[in-house]
This record gives C-alpha cells, structure tokens and sequence, in this order.
C-alpha cells in the first residue's frame, strides 16, 4: 500500500509539474504578444515619416548606398574613411541594410521605418528570453514577471523614439540586437557548460557584426565576461578559503576536497574565458582603429564644448553633470530633443554655478551605491550585473576613452537602456515586498500601470514628431530655446520652402546665440547675394572665413559676393583659394566660368564648363551654360553632337530640352526641334520662354496659326504673370 502510495503522489506531482509547465509557456506567449504589440504601436506614428534630420546625410546623400563597392571604404556618411572630412564612423553593416533598402524600394521612407520598428520589436522578444535566463541563473523570484516587466518597459520607453523613428537609429538597433543575441548565445552555452567551436565562431562573428553596426558594438565581449564573473560566483577570498582548504588537506575528507577542487576549478575556467573575452575585444578594437588608420576624428568646439573646456577639474564636473542628465531622461522622458548642442546645455564654468552642486552631490550619491551594491554581492548579483552593463554599454558615449561628436544625445542609451530597465524594475519588486507587507501594494500597481500608459502615449506622441523635420525641429525648439543649431535648421526648411523672410530671421537667430556659428553665416550670407545686398553677404563671409580659414564654400560665396560688385581680381582670387581647400570642387569651377563669361573671356568659361560636365555629367547648370555659350556662338552642331550626353542625364529637365530644341530649329531640323520644344512645355506648361520658343518655330516652318496658338500662350502667361505681381504689390504697400 505503501509503494502504491508513493507511486501515486509521484504520479500528481508529475502532472501538477506538467500543467505548471504549460501554464509557464501559455504565460510566456502571452507575454512576448504583448511586448511585441507595443513596440510596434508605440512607435507607428512613424511609419511613413519622411527623411528628417541626419537621415538625408546619410541615405540620400550617400554615394555609397547606390555604389555597393564604395561601402567597405567609406564611412556612415559616405566619405572615405581616411579622409580628413571623414568622422571615422565606420558601420558597413548598417550602410548595406540601407543599400538593400535602397535597392527595394528606392527613396520611399515606408520600408525604411517598417525594418526599424520590426527590429525593435525583434530585440523587445529577445531581451524577454535573455532575462528569463538571466533570472532563473541569479535566482530570482518569478522570472517571467521580470522579464515581462523589463521588456515591456523596453519596448515602449520614449528614450527610444530617436533610434527607432529615425531612419539613421538602425545602427543603435542592428548593434543592440546582435550584442544582444551574442549574449545570448554566450548564457546557453554557459548553462551547459560548453563551448564548442562553432558556438565560439559564433559569437566572436556576433560581436564584430555588432562593432560594424555601430562603434558602442565593442561591448560585447566586456559584456559576456561580465555575465560570466556573476554568474560564476568569482570571489577572490572565496578563491583563496578554497585554496588554503586545497593546500591544508590531508586527504581524510573526500567531500570537501571535492568541493574546493570544484571551486577553484570554477575560479580558472571563468578567469580562462575572461582572459579569451579581453583579448577578442582587445583584437577587434585594433582592428576596428587600424581601418581608420589609427585616425581619431576631428570634431568642432560647437559639436562638443565639453571637450575643448581647457580645465580638467570643471571638465569632469560637466561631464558628471551630464551623465547625471542621462540618468534623469531615462527617469523622465517627456522633454525630448533631437539636438542637445549650441546652447541647450551650457557648460558649468565656476563652482558658484549651482549645477556643480548638483554634480557633487550626483558624484557622492553614484559612490554610496557602489559600495551599497559591493557590499550586498551574493544575494544581488543580478542588480550588479545590471548595474556594470549599463556602465559597460555607456563607456563608449562618456567621453572617458574616445571624445565623441556631440553633448548628450538620446539615441547612445538604447543598449544601455536595457540595464537602466533592468533596474527599475529590481527596484519595483524590492518596493514591492515592502508595500505588500503594508497592505498598499495596490497604490504602486495603479502608480506604475499610469506610468507605463504615459510612457505608450508620449513614445506615440515623439514618433509622430519625427515624421517631418519642421515639426521634429519646432519640437526642439521647446526644450532647447537656446539652441542655435535648431533655429539654423529651421532656416534651412524655411529658405527651401521660399519663406525667405522667416529663413533670415532664424539665421539670424543662430548667429545672435552663437556668434561664432560660421555655417548659419554663411547661408544667410547666400541669402543676401540672392536680393543683392552684397556688400553684407561679404560681411558675413569675411567673419565666416576668419572663424574658420578652411571654409571652401565660404570662399566661394565670398567670391560670388565680389564678383557680383564686378571685383574680378578678388574674385578669382576667392575661388582659387576655395579650390585649392577642395578640389574637385564642380560649383566652384562652375562660378569660375561666369567670372570668366562676365569678362568675355567665352574660351576658358566653356573650357571649365566642359571640364565639369566630364568629370560630373549630373552638373545640370554647367551643361545648360555650356549649351547657351555655344548656341550664342554659332556652334549649334556641337550643341546637337552633345545631345544623347546630356539627355542621359537631364532627359526630364526642361530647360536643357528647350535649348537643345532651339538649335535644332536654327539648324533646319523642325521635327526633332519640335519634339524637344513641346516636351519643354510639357514639363512646365506655364514657361512664357518655352512658348516663345515654339511660336517662333513654327513661324519659321511657315505654320503660322500654330506660331499664332503658341505666342497667344506666351501673351496670356506673361499677362497672369503680370497680374499676379500687381496684386502681390499691392499687398505689401499696404
């Protein structure tokens, strides 16, 4: 009765181990349902965005997406990587994944934004698989409510809008997910205590993908043999009891010979695989430094100030002010900037200013938690694990080991955002247990359930923001007023759309906050040369060149300005001096054949803008000067010999077939020169020239009631035309 007994409490263990088991994997499913459905929607606000911002630099500017074998030369931006103009921002990875992106769907944004909220969601799912391992390892209590929390705070935290809504964020994701996955694959084969050969391969392919992704990818290997430290229970006095047992044992106690055998036999394997972790990253980093040619970048005081403060003592106070200000985004990330420099963050310059307070205080509080979690190693090594990822992961955007490009930006915290979640939740649980044991664990489910709605909504809300880049610019305007590189953009969107007036008000703007900003300068300067007011724009550009004597394109306008007060010395001289700072240099030269064409010099202006047309055939102003120049002279058969060239490149722009039309016409070719002609209105119906042109055509080819249709055309826009300005007069006499 006995056995039968037994068998049978077996027999229900077993089963209540079974549906316990079911239940565990129908809650797991439950859980990464949930998780993916918010990443996705808490950033879908997004989804057909346009380019904003760094994206336009990187994609549509970026000769390398649409030249595959330029990639692995090139840096994030497209320049060569060991060039002077270059940021030594190597990420190949990153830059194929927009190639392909390229190639699919050409510049339409929707795909872009559909592979970057996919990967977000992605690295959600596999975070949630880590820290159910990682809990079960470190012996926490409910491990898929952990993992469930954390990964849930992960995927909707608004600190994440700017690596996911911005299309130039992938390289925060792709390096997330494969430092993630290599983690991944390092905790399996720790918890069967094998590492094969393809697992090794595996995860050292894991980690260089990772560091090509993005730079912040050298972390992985720091990472896994943080992992291992913990999780191995690596103690040094631990170690040395085990040994001084080892070495005072005479044998007579097989059990805890055993046992200190184990331990230091535990110690020298982790101690074995930290060693082989440092020198693969050790390795990869050379090799990541030898691609740059062992090259630091060069970056300007206006990208990071901190930088260039000459004080070591008042640059570790800013900079420990602005960790301090990382930590509070992640604590409360409802004001969001896509740009923190030039004014947004102002340095901190003498210990009067009450920032130094709050920076020492942040110091002593960082010191106090160090020593409280050291003190605590065994029974919170989970919270430690936690707490050296986030410093792992952040080490590379500190400033500590590489200065970077900028002051404080959102999208470095992705990664270490997983730590900075990781923790808070820690902190809910221990809350938690105390609440419990009060009766009024109830008040922090409602707390915390309001705030992770607040955090869905505002990580819609940003998204949403990041669709254009005048909202994405405004926004920024709200939190950092101050921020002269935000009113430059601005400008920039205003000048484009024609509003020229609010475009030389926010240039202004920009110059007034920072009187050394020598691009805003430059472009209003451009703005003054477009209205003639000259002698200003030379103003402008003199400052330009004076804060920064390698300004090409400052020399150029420069010239531009002096040519246009017919100074042709000066001129000449402006533009040599631009291209001698850059070369080949095509609007310049460009400029340099009207300088010549103003002096009637026609030999060497249609020599230059012959050369520019080899060396860029996509020039569309040198080849449409090049056609007028040698219509104007006569030369109407080379313009027509020039024709399939040209058409190969600007078979759709107006004007170049409306030239080409008119020689056709003066050389007796009326059908060709008629198509031309036509395809010119076409294009743009309401061209009072390109109507002209064809009357006189047709007159000329003795079809005098078309010739008739087509100056009746040309009479009735230019009289609309007429019209308009009258009206336009009138308003601004009023």
């Amino acid at each position: 009765m006995k056995w039968k007994s037994s068998s049978r409490k077996l027999q229900q263990f077993g089963q209540r181990l079974t549906v316990t088991r079911q239940y565990d994997e129908l809650a797991a499913y439950f859980h990464l349902t949930i998780i993916t459905v918010a990443a996705i929607l808490s950033f879908s606000g997004n989804i057909n965005g346009n380019f904003v911002f760094d994206d336009r630099e990187a994609i549509i500017n970026n000769k390398a997406i649409r030249q595959i074998g330029k990639i692995l030369e090139s840096d994030f931006w497209g320049y060569p990587i060991r060039s002077t103009r270059s940021h030594k921002s190597y990420r190949p990875v990153t830059t194929i994944t927009f190639a392909i992106n390229y190639a699919i769907s050409g510049l339409h944004t929707t795909t872009y934004h559909i592979v970057n909220i996919t990967l977000h969601a992605i690295i959600c799912v596999l975070l949630y698989k880590i820290l159910i391992n990682l809990s079960k390892i470190f012996y926490e209590k409910y491990p898929n409510r952990i993992a469930f929390h954390v990964s849930l705070l992960f995927a909707i935290h608004p600190i994440h809008s700017e690596a996911v809504a911005s299309i130039v964020g992938r390289s925060e994701l792709l390096m997330t997910l494969f430092t993630l996955t290599a983690l991944h694959l390092y905790i399996k084969c720790w918890c069967k205590s094998e590492f094969s050969m393809k697992s090794k391969f595996t995860i050292v392919s894991l980690s260089a993908i990772a560091l090509f992704s993005k730079e912040q990818g050298i972390v992985v290997m720091p990472l896994c043999a943080t992992f291992d430290i913990c999780a191995s229970n690596i103690s040094p006095i631990r170690f040395f009891i085990a040994f001084r047992k080892r070495m005072n044992s005479d044998g007579s106690n097989n059990e805890i010979d055993k046992s200190t055998a184990h331990i230091i036999q535990q110690y020298c394997d982790c101690i074995r695989r930290v060693m082989i972790c440092s020198m693969i990253c050790i390795a990869l980093l050379l090799f990541r430094f030898s691609i740059n040619g062992f090259q630091s970048p060069q970056f300007s005081p206006n990208d990071n100030l901190i930088a260039s403060c000459p004080s070591v003592f008042l640059r570790l106070i800013n900079y420990c002010y602005i960790y301090m200000l990382y930590i509070w985004l992640q604590l409360y990330p409802f004001h969001l900037c896509f740009d923190y420099s030039m004014g947004c963050v102002t340095l901190i310059e003498s210990i009067n200013d009450h920032r130094f307070l709050i920076s020492t205080i942040f110091i002593i509080g960082v010191i106090i938690f160090i020593i409280q979690l050291i003190r605590g190693y065994f029974e919170k090594q989970l919270r430690i694990f936690s707490i050296v990822f986030y410093i792992i992961t952040f080490l590379p955007a500190s400033n500590i080991f590489v200065t970077v490009g900028f002051v404080l930006a959102e999208r470095v915290l992705y990664l270490p955002s997983v730590a900075f979640c990781l923790i808070t939740v820690c902190a809910y649980e221990k809350t938690e247990e105390v609440m419990i044991r009060n009766k009024s664990a109830n008040i922090l489910k409602s707390v915390t359930t309001i705030i992770f709605i607040m955090f869905f909504i505002k990580s819609y809300k940003r998204s949403l923001e990041w669709r254009n880049e005048l909202d994405l610019y405004k926004s920024g305007l709200k939190v950092c007023p101050n921020n002269a590189k935000i009113h430059y953009n601005i400008a920039k969107i205003m000048a484009d759309n024609g509003d020229i007036s609010r475009a030389t008000v926010n240039y202004a703007n920009a110059i007034r906050l920072n009187p050394t900003y020598e691009n805003a300068m430059n472009n209003l300067a451009n703005i003054y040369l477009k209205y003639d007011r000259n002698l200003e724009a030379e103003q402008l550009l003199r400052k330009a060149i004076k804060i920064r004597p390698n300004f090409a394109a400052a020399w150029m306008n420069l010239g531009l300005a002096q040519l246009a007060q017919k100074r042709y010395k000066d001129a000449e001289n402006s533009f040599e001096q631009a291209l001698s700072l850059r070369f080949p240099y095509p609007d310049c030269l460009y400029n340099m054949g009207l300088l010549y064409l103003q002096q009637n010099q026609k030999t060497y202006a249609r020599e230059i803008w012959q050369n520019i047309t080899r060396a860029n055939p996509s020039h569309k102003q040198a080849w449409l000067n090049l056609l007028v120049l040698l219509d104007e002279t006569n030369n109407c058969a080379e313009v027509i010999s020039l024709a399939d060239k040209v058409l190969k490149y600007h078979s759709k722009d107006a004007s170049i077939l409306s030239q080409l039309g008119t020689c056709y016409g003066k050389l007796g070719q009326y059908d060709s020169a008629e198509k031309f002609l036509l395809s010119a209105v076409e294009l743009e119906p309401t061209a009072i020239t390109y109507w002209k042109n064809i009357g006189t055509l047709y007159h000329r080819w003795n079809k005098f009631e078309k010739a008739k249709f087509a100056y009746l055309k040309a009479f009735q826009f230019q009289q609309q035309s007429e019209n308009v300005q009258r009206h336009r007069n009138k308003l601004t006499t009023k």
